[in-house]
């Protein structure tokens, strides 16, 4: 595993997978993925935890305000009919800023996350070693190595492959 201190991504965006229940054994994930002009995805950063609306709105606008992602995905449904005005709000008094897209959710998490994983074979996912979120993200990868959730997929089809390799 080749290691380098250095993010190289010249985008960023950004999505969630909002957990229906708390403790309901259902995580909520916010996970900020840039680009380099090579097309290479970096994870640079990972939120999950099992935590009621409160206090996952709070890290989603953490990470909106840290990483300005040019936009932010998540699943249209019952989550954002419900906490969707109270998020918005509080993006909006913390001056937490960017585009908010939905997405229906549609079939199989693995037949939508397709072109992401397809992307990630061809391309690799990088990661900066050492990361505070890096033990997070070895439980998704072992957990579920064909359910791991990255940024805009964790919205779009919440999943994709642990095909992961270090900054190099």
């Amino acid at each position: 595993m080749r290691v380098s201190h250095r993010a190289r991504p010249s985008t960023s965006t950004a999505g969630s997978d909002y957990a229906v229940t708390f403790h309901g054994g259902d995580y909520t994930v916010h996970v900020v993925v840039g680009v380099d002009p090579d097309n290479r995805m970096y994870l640079l950063d990972l939120w999950r935890t099992q935590a009621s609306s409160d206090v996952w709105i709070e890290a989603w606008r953490d990470l909106v305000r840290k990483s300005r992602p040019a936009s932010w995905a998540e699943e249209q449904g019952q989550i954002i009919s419900g906490v969707g005005p109270f998020l918005q709000r509080r993006a909006i008094e913390r001056q937490a800023y960017t585009c908010r897209e939905q997405f229906m959710s549609r079939g199989d998490k693995a037949v939508r996350a397709q072109s992401m994983r397809g992307q990630m074979a061809m391309l690799g996912l990088y990661i900066k070693q050492g990361a505070l979120w890096f033990a997070d993200l070895s439980i998704i990868a072992w957990a579920m190595p064909r359910d791991f959730c990255t940024a805009r997929q964790s919205a779009e089809s919440q999943a994709a492959p642990a095909w992961v390799r270090a900054w190099s």
